[in-house]
């Protein structure tokens, strides 16, 4: 391991410059020159200040050029076109595993690093890096086509959740099991969980980290936020800075880092990094949902808004988790995101089921928002407000069986699918597995729509999840940020479904939905008798050979990585055209990365402490 190289530099006025140096030149030359230099500089200047300052939110076009962040773009379609992926390679015994990254730092020699965060790829001097981060405080830059570790840094004591008191007294009070065998979502360590974001513009990395002090204190937990830089991991001046904010839209909620933790993966948008958190495993009392916004350049929290607007009950509720997804922004700079169960619903005073009732047919958005799909809106001031939502007729049934609406994140479609009356859509899909194409201009409130949805107003709903029940009898929870993507003839949205299959449901243009078209040869099965064996989110490369096809890259817990066909065959089948299950296991709702460079690579992590880099053999 290396960490003593210089850090690449990225400006443009700053090379610039260094050119006029080298050069000499009479005075008049060198007048213009200067002149030059000093216009580049302003650009430079400029540009900065324009992606720092607070204005109208860019699209997702112009953010996919600066950012390097979960799923590829702030739209969160996790298609990558970029990625110099061909399909007739990627089948072929010319593409397979490149290398085993194996991440150097301990803290304890009996554990190994998990990783939960996307492995993120970026350019720096036209060099490919690739970086990850760990349960255990851990966090590595990867050069990509060498697979070699360039720099490695620890952020501190990860809190040890299996030790904590708090922890185990809450699992021991659910339904009077062992703590030990009821929930480890998150197993042992919990440190930097959420995928980071990677400002291309000042090549510097953010993400939150959960830090601990030494005993006898080691149960006093801080959340962090870092500012660090892309290629040493070196922190920027100032960082990091201790989270721990009053919630704006109510004031006596105090953000507790002992009962919070931060899994969704982060969100950079228009100078501000937002994160987004909950609770573990539904058992910590007393936790919430926050969405929390810190300024890059002053370390100062810029937005602190919670899912519960009233005085929390015992338990809280509505944290913010999706499986690990990012929050959405759309082209008007909207953000959206999705959120879990709350109370038990025989506590009826914390639902205002009258308030509901009373506010169905208005733009009355309720102040306690679980089980729900939110619309915020950045104000001037830097404040978060809901500007609209949806609450499923049903929610009460989701909090009493724990169906988490918010179990995966938003996907905002592309502009090509509209409603019928060219409304822009999203998708959001729930853990039952009930696919909701959603009007983003009127989310639909609560119990607003006709019975055969449900009750729920939406474009159209798929119930994927009573699908899969009667064909394949199975009964299986939905973790999932669906993938779309569009063929030359048909457009697909993918959706990985455990103990069963990948499937691919076909846009239908007339009637506005989706409808199965497929699924892939390979089924997820649980393995060594464990019922934990959850595939990961679908991701989309497109082929680089301009024959139009493309591949549905899925990691599986147990069954390693695959590479299925995009496209179903005429027996309805995505073929496999790679597979990998030799790797060791991976976490639960895993997201490979992905270049976005051409380089042809891709990158899996593991929970045994390992990258695995994939590509081309002979590159």
């Amino acid at each position: 391991m290396k960490n003593t190289d210089k850090t690449p530099s990225v400006t443009f006025w700053q090379s610039k410059i260094i050119g006029v140096k080298k050069i000499r030149l009479v005075f008049f030359a060198g007048v213009l020159l200067l002149i030059a230099g000093i216009t580049a500089l302003a650009v430079g200047l400029s540009l900065k200040k324009a992606d720092n300052s607070e204005v109208p939110s860019k699209s997702g076009s112009q953010e996919i050029l600066q950012v390097a962040t979960w799923g590829g773009n702030n739209m969160r379609n996790k298609v990558y076109t970029n990625s110099g992926l061909n399909n007739a390679v990627v089948s072929s015994n010319k593409f397979g595993r490149r290398t085993s990254v194996i991440l150097p730092l301990s803290y304890d020699l009996n554990s190994t690093d998990s990783i939960y965060a996307q492995p993120l790829a970026y350019t720096i001097n036209s060099t490919e890096y690739v970086l990850v981060v760990t349960t255990g405080n851990n966090a590595y830059v990867i050069d990509g086509l060498r697979g070699s570790v360039v720099s490695a840094k620890n952020f501190g004591l990860p809190h040890r959740i299996l030790e904590d008191p708090i922890f185990q007294a809450a699992q021991l009070l659910k339904d009077g099991e062992n703590y030990q065998g009821v929930c480890l979502d998150i197993a042992d360590y919990v440190g930097i969980v959420g995928t980071p974001v990677v400002d291309l513009n000042t090549t510097t990395a953010y993400f939150f980290s959960i830090a601990v002090e030494a005993p006898p204190n080691q149960f006093n937990r801080t959340m962090w936020f870092h500012a660090v830089d892309a290629y040493s991991l070196q922190e920027r001046a100032g960082f990091p800075v201790s989270i721990a904010p009053f919630s704006e839209n109510n004031p006596t909620l105090k953000f507790d880092p002992n009962l919070t933790y931060q899994r969704p993966a982060l969100l950079l948008h228009n100078g501000i990094v937002y994160g987004t958190f909950g609770g573990h495993c539904d058992l910590d009392q007393g936790w919430s949902g926050w969405f929390i916004g810190v300024d890059p350049q002053t370390g100062q929290v810029t937005t602190s808004w919670s899912t519960q607007g009233q005085a929390v009950f015992a338990n809280g509720g509505g944290a913010i988790w999706m499986s690990g997804a990012g929050p959405a922004v759309d082209e008007d700079g909207n953000i959206y995101l999705t959120t879990g169960t709350g109370l038990n619903p025989s506590v009826d005073g914390f639902y205002d089921t009258s308030s509901f009732a009373a506010n169905a047919s208005s733009n009355t958005i309720p102040t306690i928002l679980n089980e729900a799909f939110v619309k915020l809106e950045i104000t001037t001031s830097g404040s978060a407000r809901p500007i609209d939502y949806f609450l499923p007729s049903q929610f009460r049934t989701y909090d009493y069986e724990d169906f988490d609406f918010g179990a995966g994140g938003p996907l905002l479609l592309p502009e090509k699918f509209v409603g019928p009356s060219g409304q822009r859509l999203a998708i959001a899909i729930d853990k039952p597995g009930r696919i909701l194409v959603m009007n983003r201009d009127n989310l639909g409130g609560f119990n607003r729509g006709p019975s055969n949805l449900d009750g729920d107003e939406c474009i159209s709903m798929f119930d994927l999840g009573r699908y899969v029940n009667a064909t394949q009898q199975i009964y299986v929870g939905y973790f999932n940020t669906p993938t779309i993507w569009s063929g030359e003839k048909d457009s697909y949205l993918y959706v990985s479904v455990k103990m069963s299959n990948l499937f691919a449901l076909r846009w239908n243009d007339t009637t506005r939905s989706f409808e199965v078209a497929g699924h892939s040869d390979a089924t997820f099965s649980p393995k060594k008798g464990q019922m934990n064996s959850m595939p990961g989110m679908p991701v989309v490369t497109t082929s680089s050979d301009g024959s139009g096809s493309a591949l549905v890259w899925v990691t599986d817990v147990f069954d390693g990585v695959y590479a299925l066909n995009a496209q179903p065959d005429e027996e309805g089948l995505l073929q496999t055209e790679f597979h990998d299950d030799g790797i060791g296991q991976i976490s639960r709702f895993a997201t490979p990365g992905i270049s976005q460079t051409g380089s042809g690579l891709v990158y899996v992590a593991t929970n045994n402490g390992t990258l695995v880099v994939y590509g081309a053999l002979n590159a």
